[in-house]
């Protein structure tokens, strides 16, 4: 993941500064797609006990699983093929995964538990250490405003691209039954919906220079993640809506400086047509 990010997320394309897309979501995607197995099936528990993750990160460093746990049925051998909450939202019944899922424990990145769908017991599984605890995601990216190194820009407007999604499918179009598009406070929760936010779309070399640009930008990274979520093969679409947006990038700016230099002209001609603006013979 590393080799491919560096060689062919920046290096190909001129090295540091010069890179067409996120080299991190570039690596990220090729091993998601090459190995989805290892990427998705691999049960990661939550640790909820100090030091929690900062300690332990993996089953092969337990020998038995966390108390929480103990009653579910599993064994560690058992503990692979689980499931995140966006799939149980997607894939399972709504009156059982209101019941398994907890929001707070989303919120705070604290995902656990096991419920049961159609006679199996399945358990919770969380993501990477810190990438799905919001209120210190949120932290962070008042960190990175305070000290202008984000763009507030690049962090609004997949918001406001999430918003309008939802808001589309959901509320306008009726797609909020089973398999449906989820609540804007669930997507906002779910996966790595803030890390991304706040540290990927971010990411400046990749990112839109005219600010209109970065607002069609970003709203449009936003707007995929709901849609790619929603009908997508893989959950996790947030580096895939990435990718897209790269892609995308340098004909938004593009299309920005030509609609700027329109307004320019058409600005000077109405300028040299109107009569207030000459010069009056009297003076």
């Amino acid at each position: 993941s590393a080799v491919v990010a560096i060689l062919f997320g920046k290096e190909v394309f001129g090295g540091f500064g010069r890179n067409f897309a996120n080299p991190a979501i570039v690596g990220r995607t090729f091993a998601y797609i090459c190995f989805p197995t290892v990427m998705t099936a691999r049960f990661v528990p939550a640790f909820r006990k100090f030091p929690s993750g900062f300690a332990r990160w993996s089953f092969e460093t337990l020998k038995e699983l966390p108390d929480y746990l103990v009653n579910s049925g599993k064994q560690i051998t058992d503990a692979v093929s689980q499931a995140s909450p966006m799939w149980v939202n997607k894939n399972v019944p709504p009156e059982i995964a209101e019941k398994a899922i907890s929001l707070w424990d989303m919120f705070v990145g604290s995902i656990g538990g096991f419920f049961q769908v159609e006679g199996e017991t399945r358990i919770l599984s969380a993501g990477s250490i810190g990438e799905g605890c919001a209120p210190l995601v949120i932290l962070c990216g008042i960190y990175l405003l305070i000290t202008k190194t984000a763009n507030w820009r690049l962090m609004v407007s997949p918001l406001i691209g999430m918003a309008l999604a939802t808001g589309l499918f959901r509320n306008f179009l009726g797609f909020d039954g089973f398999d449906g598009v989820p609540p804007l406070h669930f997507t906002l929760v779910a996966g790595t919906t803030l890390y991304v936010v706040v540290f990927m779309i971010t990411e400046p070399v990749s990112a839109p220079n005219r600010k209109a640009a970065i607002y069609v930008y970003g709203a449009l990274i936003g707007f995929l993640m709901v849609v790619l979520r929603w009908k997508g093969v893989f959950v996790a679409a947030a580096s895939f809506s990435i990718l897209l947006g790269n892609l995308c990038a340098p004909l938004l700016d593009l299309a920005a400086e030509s609609w700027n230099k329109r307004r320019i002209r058409i600005g000077a001609h109405d300028r040299s047509t109107d009569p207030t603006d000459k010069e009056s013979p009297d003076a």
